[in-house]
């Protein structure tokens, strides 16, 4: 979907960028090396992310757009956010040009093929990006960023991720990932959950359509993934 100014998209792309320093720097809870750390790849990675957008997008459309620029940003920015107090400033390049990469391609070729409904590409970009920054961390953490395994009795930093030597982590993250989309698969399930908005919506000023409207909204969602299972009606309060 496209914005409806462009000019305010790039003013929430920007205010976006910046408070990400806050995010991933912040993380670090003082004004140290580990956040000055996460404050570098955090700004490296969203570069990346535009540069590694706008390539695909010129080699698929045939033209870059400032909108495919400030859409990598996200997509690094999302990928990086796991990553940040973790790897070296040229892993935060790395990682962010294949999230403007890989998003662009979800966005543009995954999208249209399979035609599910994602008009604002959550999924394409921070799903996607979120997921391969987790799993590019156990990749590329460096003991010598953040020693998080603790060092040996030679004082040398024991092995973080698999560029140090330790595959392990990349399937620890990788099963971080499978529980983690388990747990929202299974909260998305839930009609429970649900069931309640009927009755506090109006205690937070709702409007009293807003029930059916999310009854409405859940039914395209579940038609767009294909989705059997009925969804249960809100406008009667559980007994």
């Amino acid at each position: 979907m496209p914005p409806r100014s462009l000019v305010l998209s790039f003013v929430g792309a920007g205010l976006l960028w910046f408070g990400w320093f806050g995010f991933n720097a912040g993380s670090a809870l003082n004004a140290g090396p580990l956040a000055t750390s996460a404050f570098v790849n955090t700004q490296f990675a969203a570069a990346a992310g535009a540069i590694g957008w706008v390539i695909t997008e010129w080699l698929q459309n045939g033209k870059p757009t400032a909108l495919g620029a400030i859409s990598g940003v996200v997509a690094g920015l999302a990928a990086i956010t796991q990553a940040s107090g973790f790897v070296q400033p040229m892993s935060a390049l790395l990682i962010g040009i294949i999230a403007g990469v890989v998003c662009s391609f979800m966005v543009f070729k995954v999208k249209r093929f399979f035609g599910y409904d994602d008009s604002l590409d959550a999924f394409g970009v921070h799903g996607v990006g979120g997921t391969m920054g987790a799993l590019l961390t156990g990749l590329l953490a460096s003991g010598a960023i953040n020693a998080v395994f603790g060092k040996d009795a030679a004082g040398h930093p024991i092995a973080t991720g698999a560029i140090d030597g330790n595959w392990h982590q990349v399937l620890n993250q990788a099963v971080g990932v499978g529980i983690g989309r388990a747990t929202i698969r299974q909260i998305g399930r839930q009609g429970d959950v649900r069931s309640e908005v009927h009755e506090y919506a109006p205690q937070f000023g709702y409007p009293a359509a807003w029930p059916e409207m999310c009854i409405l909204l859940e039914s395209g969602r579940r038609k767009s993934l294909g989705w059997q299972r009925p969804v249960r009606s809100l406008s009667r309060r559980p007994a």
